[in-house]
């Protein structure tokens, strides 16, 4: 029995080698199409409709009004607060500013964070502006009227109410939902995160990369 030649190893291999290049574009091709067709899974709550946002009506911390389409292009994550608020507060925006050191640069300049308050009696613009750069310079704080605030936060089913402390009947605390709204660059409400889904950075990064490629 003849042995193949080394010149016909080298072909056969070549061959082979040739053929799993192929199946692996292949499956490749077929792998980019199946992801393209399948939706995007979200790691929160998500609006299936792309709820559109009405234009709120605000002020920032420097005192100027501050609407919601200022921010269009840009991924939002809005939630609602107060700054005397004892800890769901400060660690909802510790986990926020978590979340924005984990974006690469380019993308952190394409996200804001904006916390509105619910206690507009209290967190004037200059007690905001003390407030936010202990979580991240670029966090704005915005308050406005009592009426303003309210609308606000029915556009987004939030709620809030002022409980008197025991006690101490000229002082307050205030009561609220505690949700992270995730808002895409067209303005439109597309996922809300609990408190507990919003210590997850790395999936919230996963959702703002994919709202900043895709909306």
């Amino acid at each position: 029995m003849s042995e193949t030649s080394p010149p016909r190893k080298s072909r056969v291999a070549w061959i082979v080698c040739g053929s799993l290049i192929l199946l692996a574009c292949a499956l490749l091709f077929l792998w980019r199409q199946w992801a393209a067709m399948t939706p995007y899974q979200f790691h929160g709550t998500s609006y299936s409709e792309n709820k559109a946002l009405p234009d709120f009506h605000l002020t920032g911390q420097n005192g100027h009004p501050v609407k919601l389409s200022d921010f269009r292009g840009k991924v939002v994550l809005l939630e609602f607060g107060f700054t005397t608020c004892p800890n769901i507060c400060p660690t909802s925006l510790a986990d926020l500013a978590m979340i924005n050191r984990t974006l690469r640069p380019e993308e952190r300049e394409k996200v804001q964070v904006l916390f509105v308050t619910v206690d507009p009696q209290r967190d004037t613009p200059a007690k905001l502006t003390e407030y936010m750069p202990f979580f991240d310079e670029k966090f704005l704080g915005l308050t406005g009227t009592p009426e303003e605030i309210e609308t606000a936060a029915r556009d987004y089913g939030a709620y809030y109410r002022r409980l008197p402390l025991p006690g101490r009947p000229d002082d307050y605390t205030m009561d609220h939902s505690t949700y992270t709204y995730l808002i895409d660059r067209e303005g439109r409400l597309r996922v809300m995160y609990d408190l507990r889904k919003l210590r997850d950075t790395d999936d919230i990064v996963r959702d703002i990369r994919h709202l900043q490629q895709s909306s």
